[in-house]
């Protein structure tokens, strides 16, 4: 039996208002063509399905198309919700899921839920399956008042681990000669983060230690972290990572799926199957006639136009810089879409002197304390007058509003 793990979808995700529903779509394009050529049985999600709880209705709709093409594949799904999703939501139409074989779990106290038996088309007994969702605090102890800030530390990094051994213990009761595979969504000690993720389980000071899982199940398939990466040196604790990029600090990650076979009793050929990227992700840095270079020189090979996030450090402050680069950034190219940009100045604007700050804020007028203020700018008369001009009708609207 062959088994495909992912997880992170966040469906519905935005970069910088930026929707990432088309690079997505691509994805899962990729992940059916990838299911038949690799001839997947079993494909395993471990949570954040959805980027919100309340996902728009577009959305809902792509997953469920993707969902409904698994049906003529006679491939078994098993969906687990993450710290992103609506458990209400996951499991909503859980009944006409099991229709397409597949199943949704989305609430972390329904312990027997999470068992799940997968067999061969003989109907032998292949694998257990601990389809465990992201576990809040009330699915695990209940509060104690008083308790301390470490006190709850432990009990959560109790409870969660009391949670796989209980269903460890359920899944060897009933057949106890299969491996165990665990799904999970949450931290586990010394991974690597990016930018994206929420801190889960206060701060992730509770997550668990590899060793911890290592001597439970023959397999670990992790969501939450959206960097790729191997727990273990055997590859069998991992974290699958997001498909896509879901932010700049994950421009340069190498996105992928993860496959391994189960044969006789045991997990075998664990390997990854790298992402093709659909929509680059890239930071363009420098002054500003070096941003400029780059840019009319920059040239995208993959299928969507890469998402560009612009710095600008320049010396001297100067606000015609900051114009050039809003007009720069709204530049149209068939190559990139510019979704952010800043710019840095190394000598700030110095304040009033002293002295000036001594004078009674009520002997100066609105333009009198407008014009000290722009006297420690350094503007061309032609930006000076458009300026003093803007200054005014701010002041006109405000006083016509009171």
């Amino acid at each position: 039996m062959k088994i495909l793990h992912t997880a992170d979808w966040h469906i519905g995700k935005t970069l910088y208002k930026q929707s990432l529903r088309e690079e997505l779509n691509l994805f899962f394009e990729w992940m059916l063509d990838l299911i038949d050529r690799e001839s997947v049985d079993v494909i395993l999600v471990s949570g954040d399905i959805f980027d919100l709880a309340n996902p728009a209705n577009a959305d809902k709709k792509l997953f469920y198309q993707t969902l409904s093409k698994l049906k003529d594949r006679n491939v078994q799904c098993i969906i687990t919700a993450g710290n992103h999703d609506s458990p209400s939501l996951i499991e909503a139409p859980v009944e006409l899921l099991k229709a397409l074989n597949i199943h949704t779990i989305g609430y972390g106290y329904k312990l027997t839920e999470q068992l799940i038996t997968i067999s061969d088309i003989d109907g032998n007994e292949v694998a257990h399956i601990l389809a465990v969702p992201f576990l809040r605090e009330g699915d695990l102890r209940k509060s104690q008042p008083g308790a301390s800030y470490e006190d709850k530390i432990v009990g959560l990094r109790e409870g969660i681990i009391n949670h796989y051994q209980m269903l460890k213990g359920m899944a060897e009761e009933a057949n106890s000669s299969i491996p165990v595979i665990a799904m999970g969504h949450l931290y586990v000690q010394g991974a690597h983060l990016s930018d994206s993720e929420r801190d889960i389980h206060i701060g992730n000071l509770a997550g668990l230690s590899v060793e911890q899982f290592s001597n439970l199940f023959d397999y670990v398939a992790l969501g939450h972290i959206h960097r790729p990466q191997k727990l273990n040196k055997e590859g069998t604790i991992r974290y699958s990572g997001s498909p896509i990029p879901l932010s700049f600090s994950e421009r340069k990650d190498e996105k992928e799926v993860v496959l391994f076979d189960i044969s006789d009793g045991h997990i075998i050929n664990t390997k990854a199957m790298p992402v093709p990227v659909f929509k680059a992700l890239k930071r363009v840095e420098g002054s500003l006639v070096e941003v400029r270079h780059q840019l009319d020189s920059y040239r995208s090979n993959n299928q969507l136009p890469t998402l560009i996030e612009i710095v600008v450090r320049e010396k001297v402050q100067d606000y015609s810089k900051v114009l050039e680069l809003i007009e720069l950034a709204q530049h149209a190219s068939p190559h990139y879409d510019v979704i952010n940009y800043r710019i840095q100045f190394e000598e700030q604007i110095q304040p009033l002197s002293e002295a000036g700050l001594l004078e009674q804020i009520e002997d100066l007028n609105v333009k009198d304390v407008f014009f000290k203020r722009l006297e420690s700018e350094s503007l061309e008369e032609k930006m000076r007058e458009e300026v003093i001009e803007a200054f005014d009708e701010v002041v006109r609207n405000v006083m016509e509003e009171k």
